[in-house]
């Protein structure tokens, strides 16, 4: 099937899919009334949809409904390099498809726009769209989220929320990874065991730490609060210099956990500098996964569920009949988090 040169109609994505236009509208727009749809259907519908180049017309959708079949992202700030922020580009990539498979289209805001501005001119873009619902990637600020309550959008926070009361959160929980990348790191003989984390009272950032301590007790081993390295910031730079304290220590971990990929990248960049080879000489687990398997070595890491997130995250800012506002505001969802063992990890020198 090839685009055709003419505006592609629901009409022909139903004659090429062989079912019904109410089917397709139920499965491309959203309007499902009585009709019930197969998950083999829908996926066919999708499919023929995506071959033929077929676009909803929303300002149509618009018209017939109180929804325009919209939803925002509005992306965190990000710092001076884009791999000091990877994640979102992985959260608008994820809930992009998301959306697209309930019949969305996803729009992406980038916060530093308006960071001359109050939240309430951001707020006000997105109404003037008239989104259905927004997603707040990590919001800085609980003004912002409190303007978008305020503005009465329907929005969900992701991965580190901000206070604020009927607003449901999408977020992970550290636990399961890391106790699983410590357990692999005492399997392959270490005992000596650092972690660079976030100076912070965030509780993303408390629970990591929690996660790491509770870890270690797990497996009979005690803290060396030297080989703890709490840094101002997720950035190269923090990783840099928390991986030279930690070499200057008169007895140097064998293994390290750091709570971000982008802290990650500030400590390889040290020990090569000081030509420490990885893992020969130390071991090397990353929080977040969201770019370190493609580094040499491939770094272990302790992975973010990305697709999980934004899928869970749209379907709630998805109405349904019959809902319960109650339950939609105080919803939160909390996804595991899960260890994957690369070539960045091997038994400390001498085992």
């Amino acid at each position: 099937m090839k685009p055709t040169d003419r505006p592609v109609t629901s009409r022909d994505v139903a004659k090429a899919a062989g079912v019904s236009q109410a089917t397709v509208s139920a499965v491309l727009n959203g309007y499902s009334g009585n009709i019930r749809v197969s998950a083999a259907t829908r996926e066919r519908v999708l499919q023929v949809a995506q071959a033929l180049g077929y676009a909803p017309n929303l300002a149509a959708q618009a018209l017939r409904s109180e929804h325009t079949h919209l939803l925002a992202l509005v992306v965190r700030a990000v710092q001076s390099h884009p791999y000091d922020q990877p994640i979102p580009y992985r959260l608008n990539e994820a809930a992009s498809r998301a959306a697209y498979r309930s019949g969305y289209l996803l729009l992406a805001y980038h916060v530093e726009v308006y960071s001359s501005e109050s939240p309430a001119k951001l707020v006000r873009h997105l109404r003037r769209q008239r989104v259905d619902g927004v997603l707040l990637d990590a919001p800085d600020c609980p003004e912002l989220v409190q303007e978008v309550i305020a503005a009465g959008l329907r929005c969900v926070q992701l991965l580190r929320p901000q206070p604020a009361e009927g607003v449901p959160v999408v977020v992970v929980d550290p636990q399961p990874g890391i106790a699983a990348a410590i357990h692999h790191l005492v399997t392959l003989g270490h005992r000596h065991i650092g972690f660079v984390g976030l100076e912070s009272d965030h509780p993303v950032d408390r629970a990591r730490q929690r996660a790491f301590f509770s870890a270690m007790r797990t497996e009979g081993l005690e803290v060396d609060q030297k080989a703890i390295q709490l840094v101002p910031s997720y950035a190269l730079e923090s990783g840099y210099f928390a991986m030279q304290r930690l070499l200057d220590l008169r007895a140097p971990v064998t293994a390290l956990l750091a709570s971000a990929d982008a802290l990650t990248l500030g400590i390889l960049r040290l020990l090569y500098e000081r030509g420490i080879r990885v893992p020969q000489q130390i071991s090397i687990v990353s929080y977040d996964d969201a770019f370190v398997a493609h580094l040499y070595p491939p770094i272990s890491a302790i992975a973010q569920p990305y697709e999980a997130i934004a899928e869970r995250a749209v379907s709630l800012l998805i109405p349904v009949q019959g809902e319960n506002r109650e339950a939609f505001a105080s919803a939160r969802v909390v996804l595991p988090s899960a260890f994957k063992p690369r070539a960045s990890t091997a038994p400390p020198i001498g085992r």
